[in-house]
């Protein structure tokens, strides 16, 4: 993991900028960003609108306090994410209960004596301009082989597309427009920018997604001619 894990570069978290120590005129698109640009653009006004006028759970709700709960929902995914990644450098204990669960699920399910964790994983191809994040590593101390880990703390992975819409590019097409592909696509683009720039050999890629009481393991497929196709824009 040495060679992946690199003091040069650096997130400027309120910016969510990714920038290079050694060149700090180089620019970057996080991973997140490119791939949002092959599904539709979430319109937070039009869909609070949408829900409070005609769902009746949020038919007591204004617009604006609808949002602001999924600003919340956001923060409190954050702090997990804090959390977890303390837990596992420094044994610092979570107290949020989505953060206990994260961490019971590691200790019944990660072998220490044959994983490292490695969390806040940040990676980059200075070539195609791109950089992430990945919540968490676990690398295989014999084989060397990767896990790799995307923490989820929302309420529901959705496996199908609200009324069957597709992603809005050729490269995207295929794939139905919920939050399930959006995730599989950010980790396959991860294990792209593994293997061909840090010539990693990647196991699994799985989304955990946390609730307050257990973690979920969901496996996501290798979308690799899905990534190629998406690379062709840049």
């Amino acid at each position: 993991m040495s060679h992946i894990i690199s003091d040069d570069i650096y997130l400027l978290k309120e910016e969510h900028e990714y920038k290079l120590k050694s060149d700090p005129s180089a620019e970057f698109t996080s991973c997140t960003t490119f791939i949002k640009q092959f599904f539709s653009p979430f319109n937070a006004d039009a869909v609070a609108q949408k829900l409070v006028s005609s769902v009746p759970k949020y038919a007591e709700m204004t617009i604006e306090e609808l949002k602001d709960e999924w600003t919340a929902a956001a923060d409190h995914g954050t702090q997990v994410h804090e959390e977890l990644e303390e837990y596992i450098l420094s044994g610092a204990e979570p107290k949020e209960d989505k953060g206990i669960a994260g961490k019971n699920w590691l200790i019944e399910n990660i072998d220490l004596e044959k994983f490292t964790l490695y969390p806040e994983v940040i990676i980059f191809c200075k070539e195609l301009k791109l950089a992430g994040t990945i919540d968490l590593i676990a690398q295989h101390k014999k084989s060397g082989s990767l896990l790799l880990f995307d923490w989820k703390t929302n309420k529901r992975i959705n496996k199908r597309a609200f009324r069957g819409e597709r992603g809005i590019h050729p490269a995207s097409e295929q794939l139905d427009d919920c939050n399930f592909n959006h995730y599989s696509a950010q980790l396959s683009l991860y294990r792209y920018l593994l293997e061909n720039n840090y010539n990693c050999k990647i196991h699994r890629q799985i989304i955990l997604h946390l609730d307050e009481t257990k973690s979920n393991v969901i496996d996501c497929d290798y979308l690799e001619s899905t990534i190629h196709k998406m690379l062709e824009v840049l």
